[in-house]
């Protein structure tokens, strides 16, 4: 069972610490050293290009977030994270929240 949940990972080497935090995140979650990271690409406690948890991103709630919740919390990022701003702009952050953003209201109905 385990080498069937790890057949998906690339280059898996599992006397690696860094493969066994590959398979944590994909299968637990965040590694508690992990859990409120601050930095460049961290976004309300996560590293945006280590997980992909929208919602704790866009600091909701997913079962009572409705569009227009999601849409205002991407728009409040997305005027920090734009590329056209000069002094806080990250391409790459912003099209990860584009990419979260849209996977999140695709769910929604």
């Amino acid at each position: 069972m385990f080498q069937m949940a790890t057949r998906a990972f690339d280059n898996i080497n599992l006397s690696q610490r860094e493969s066994w935090e590959k398979i944590y995140r994909e299968y637990v979650g965040i590694l508690p050293e992990e859990d409120g990271e601050t930095g460049k690409h961290c976004i309300n406690g996560i590293n945006i290009f280590k997980y992909f948890y929208p919602y704790r991103v866009f600091e909701l709630d997913p079962k009572t977030a409705s569009k227009e919740d999601i849409k205002n919390a991407y728009y409040r990022l997305s005027k920090i994270y734009h590329p056209d701003n000069q002094e806080t702009g990250d391409a790459e952050v912003f099209d990860c929240l584009t990419v979260m953003y849209k996977s999140i209201t695709t769910e929604i109905k």
